[in-house]
């Protein structure tokens, strides 16, 4: 590919859209004005829009009922030479809803396409009733395979422990695997913090250290800076136009630790009670957020990758009896069955082998999990959260790292707080056909830690001062 003369170019080479009866389709690439592409790691499949205008009522003389196929692809010139392409040749979208919108004059219209994966269309078509003894990422690929979702993309699947004996009962495939996620440990970390998404690479089944390592196939760190256009003569080894492909146009601050609700959804701190029907017993268990920075457990965070990761709160005392934001357990209350043998196998599923009662499956050994894992999604979501706008690269997906730093990199310091270390949560690729055209990524950056320890110190909540009783005195309306 050669060198783009200018960010935010794109080369729109195939955008067609074809009938359900599988006669010849339509180029839109000539009526085309605005694309957006959605990836999400909380979403089981990519979707998008195409707003063209219709000159021809073609919309009534295809027709378009809604069960068209669409074509895409998409490719963005870098500067180095490389760069992934957005291809859906091979594998096309399916559109699922057309809107009309305004005359756009001279009889024509403007109309939005809707569209997803064919995967997402699958799955809401079939429902699965069947039984499994496999480890949770076998079960994945059975579900995506050609029996159910029949899905010939790339999967990226981190492979689980343990041999589970479960039922699917009778549900779509894709709610299967997000009860999976909630699950499964993996074999080589042990990390509970299982994912399931789909970006332009294909399907990813995975936890969030893999991406935090750069397992599994990239994820390859891209920084981003402030800076304004024109005011950056290059780094070592850039030059102005990388300087511009990294700059970041736009940033909106979008979450800022939300003391209420992570207090209320178990982030700081929790208790589980788990009811082994087997034994006939309960435990209960507690969780305080900063245990779960000890290094001994070994749940990789982000900033972790430099070995750097710390709470975004600091464990000063925040009353006169000593407790910090973690040490309230009955914050959130987890309430859980389990029917264990011992602590590693299950007791629901015995096999006779040779006259003997064996039991090869594995407990869900949810109290080693479940509350750790709630607690990082938590920091996820209600967390410190980034959206910033770029100019477009067709190369970075939902699950990549990237670096943000919102000061000139020609300036000396910077936010601590808020530079480091983000994982892309969320992102629209949105690819403009009006002049000039244009090709603009959003992303939503979310993490679980900083890349410097939290200001020190304790904010005790001031004893509250009674107030003396206010004299009642009575009022006669009479005259």
């Amino acid at each position: 590919m050669t060198t783009t003369p200018h960010p935010g170019q794109y080369a729109l080479e195939v955008l067609d859209l074809f009938p359900s009866d599988g006669n010849s389709g339509v180029d839109l690439t000539q009526n085309v004005l605005d694309i957006d592409l959605y990836e999400s790691i909380f979403t089981s499949s990519i979707s998008g829009t195409v707003t063209f205008i219709d000159t021809d009522n073609f919309i009534s003389n295809f027709p378009v009922l809604g069960q068209e196929f669409l074509k895409l692809k998409i490719s963005t010139p870098l500067t180095d030479g490389s760069g992934k392409i957005i291809d859906f040749t091979q594998n096309p979208l399916i559109v699922y809803k057309i809107i009309s919108q305004d005359d756009f004059g001279n009889g024509g219209k403007i109309n939005q396409l809707r569209f997803a994966s064919p995967e997402l269309i699958r799955n809401y078509r079939v429902r699965v009733s069947k039984s499994y003894k496999k480890t949770p990422s076998d079960i994945v690929r059975d579900l995506m395979g050609e029996s159910h979702i029949d899905s010939n993309k790339e999967l990226f699947i981190e492979e689980s422990t343990g041999v589970r004996s479960i039922i699917c009962p009778n549900v779509h495939p894709f709610q299967f695997i997000k009860r999976l996620t909630r699950e499964t440990m993996s074999r080589e970390t042990r990390s509970p913090h299982y994912l399931f998404f789909e970006n332009c690479d294909g399907y990813h089944f995975r936890t969030l250290q893999s991406f935090y390592e750069g397992s599994l196939g990239g994820n390859v760190v891209k920084k981003l800076h402030e800076g304004e256009e024109g005011a950056f003569e290059g780094q070592e080894g850039g030059s102005k136009l990388q300087h511009e492909f990294e700059r970041i146009l736009n940033h909106n601050i979008v979450n800022a630790n939300d003391m209420l609700a992570n207090i209320t959804t178990g982030m700081l701190g929790s208790k589980i009670v788990v009811h082994d029907i087997y034994n006939k017993r309960y435990t209960t268990s507690t969780f305080n957020y900063f245990d779960s920075f000890d290094k001994n457990i070994g749940y990789k965070r982000i900033e972790g990758v430099d070995a750097r990761d710390n709470p975004v709160y600091n464990n000063g005392e925040i009353d006169r009896f000593g407790n910090n934001v973690g040490s309230f357990p009955d914050s959130k209350l987890h309430l859980h069955p389990t029917s264990n043998v011992n602590d590693v196998f299950d007791a629901q599923h015995y096999e006779e082998r040779e006259g003997v009662f064996r039991n090869p499956y594995s407990s869900n050994r949810i109290n080693m999990w479940l509350q750790n894992r709630n607690s990082r999604f938590m920091e996820l979501k209600n967390g410190v959260g980034v959206t910033a706008q770029v100019y477009g690269d067709t190369n970075m997906r939902v699950g990549d790292l990237v670096s943000m730093n919102f000061t000139n990199p020609l300036d000396d310091g910077g936010d601590k707080s808020v530079n480091g270390l983000y994982l892309i949560s969320n992102l629209r690729h949105n690819f403009s056909q009006t002049t000039p055209t244009m090709h603009t990524t959003f992303i939503q950056g979310v993490r679980d830690s900083r890349p410097d320890s939290p200001p020190e110190g304790s904010t005790v909540e001031p004893k509250q001062i009674r107030q003396p009783a206010v004299n009642q005195v009575a009022v006669s309306f009479r005259p």
